[in-house]
């Protein structure tokens, strides 16, 4: 199967609005649930000093091994900050996007077979989880601090790059099976 086709597929799947819904719910809703799992968005028991002003935008510089890149940060309101690079806004846009066009496969899938009365098989579902593997690639806060301890997560925290490419790879691969596995079931319908 080439990628053409792989294209074509998704293209025809999203000119139905009800997917174009699916896929903007999922992404927006994966986009959030990492933004607050990672600590991207914080929300401080105790409100910051007064002499900020609220909502207060800026953009600083974070100084890395790699070098200095640029840092959003935003103070929405006394208790609530967000903080992000712009390399974990492209990865997280990115694969929020593959996780969206991921469930939307899904759901087209599972409808069709459904209606057409298929072998449900596998869904494509399966690079949403390693998707949270990139959370490493980024803040290294929120929630996640609670469940790995900060020692685990420094450790990890030089291996986010990578965990961001394998998950754009994987969810790129379940776009791939799922639209594989469409066309496979539709030729047997028609056939």
């Amino acid at each position: 199967m080439k990628l053409e086709s792989t294209a074509r597929l998704v293209l025809t799947v999203l000119s139905h609005r009800k997917y174009k819904v699916i896929l903007t719910v999922a992404a927006i809703i994966f986009a959030l649930s990492y933004m607050v799992f990672t600590g991207i968005f914080i929300f401080m028991e105790k409100p910051i000093p007064d002499e900020y002003t609220v909502p207060m935008f800026r953009i600083g510089k974070i100084h890395t091994v790699y070098g200095d890149f640029p840092w959003i940060i935003a103070y929405l309101d006394r208790n609530t900050i967000f903080s992000m690079t712009m390399e974990a806004m492209a990865s997280t846009a990115i694969i929020s996007g593959l996780v969206g066009i991921n469930s939307c496969l899904a759901a087209f899938r599972f409808s069709t077979q459904k209606a057409c009365r298929i072998d449900k098989g596998s869904v494509g579902f399966f690079g949403i989880i390693p998707a949270f593997l990139c959370i490493f690639a980024c803040c290294g806060g929120g929630i996640l601090v609670l469940l790995l301890g900060s020692g685990i997560l420094t450790a990890l925290f030089s291996y986010g790059p990578i965990f961001s490419i394998v998950s754009i790879g994987i969810l790129s691969a379940g776009i791939i099976m799922s639209t594989k596995e469409i066309e496979k079931s539709q030729r047997s319908v028609y056939s």
